[in-house]
């Protein structure tokens, strides 16, 4: 009876050694999936914080229209209408494209889009960092996405006499007394940096 109750103490010590196995096995997988699920988490995070950079950098860039007075080299003066002489900046990374005709099938939804006057619009290249995004395209109009203090808007196709749209183009296309329609950083009143700079062609309504 003594060899057999000895004989039994041990499979009893078995059982909780076996359990303790399971439990830190359980424990190393769950720890191995939490671990995964902060990757996974940290790496959306990342991802969110680029669109924001993103979103901060296009808050930042505004508008200048004016006639060019002189191009050298990494540099373009123009003449603006409220700023008076600005000299655009220019780098490698400036994108520089000329305006031509357009049609009203070349707005879709994505596009980034200007619109002056509630009517005449430029269809953009969508990473553009200026206009807004189009978020909806009837027969009748489409509606552009809200901006930096302006609220989402419907603009009337019937309404619309300018469809113009970008290709791209060289510095050298820029000229003295044609006029430049220019994406820069900051408000610069003397200089700025250009992320863009769009050649209109004479008469254009986008044009000061």
């Amino acid at each position: 009876m003594l060899s057999g109750l000895g004989s039994a103490s041990p499979a009893k010590r078995t059982v909780p050694r076996g359990l303790l196995a399971l439990v830190a096995s359980a424990l190393l997988v769950a720890a191995c999936g939490s671990s995964g699920s902060h990757k996974s988490s940290s790496t959306t995070t990342v991802k969110a914080g680029a669109s924001g950079a993103t979103g901060a950098s296009a808050a930042n860039v505004h508008k200048r229209v004016g006639m060019v007075k002189a191009v050298g080299a990494g540099t373009i003066t123009i003449v603006a209408k409220r700023l008076g002489t600005l000299q655009l900046h220019t780098t490698s990374a400036t994108k520089i494209e000329r305006l031509g005709t357009g049609s009203k099938t070349d707005l879709a939804v994505g596009d980034r889009v200007l619109v002056v006057q509630g009517h005449d619009v430029i269809v953009l290249p969508n990473d553009s960092a200026i206009g807004r995004v189009v978020d909806h395209v009837s027969k009748r109009g489409f509606v552009i996405a809200k901006g930096t203090a302006k609220k989402a808007a419907t603009i009337s196709l019937s309404k619309t006499t300018v469809v113009n749209t970008t290709s791209p183009a060289a510095i050298s296309d820029i000229t003295t007394n044609s006029e430049v329609l220019a994406a820069v950083r900051g408000k610069g009143k003397g200089a700025a940096d250009a992320t863009e700079v769009i050649l209109l062609p004479p008469g254009s309504p986008f044009g000061s």
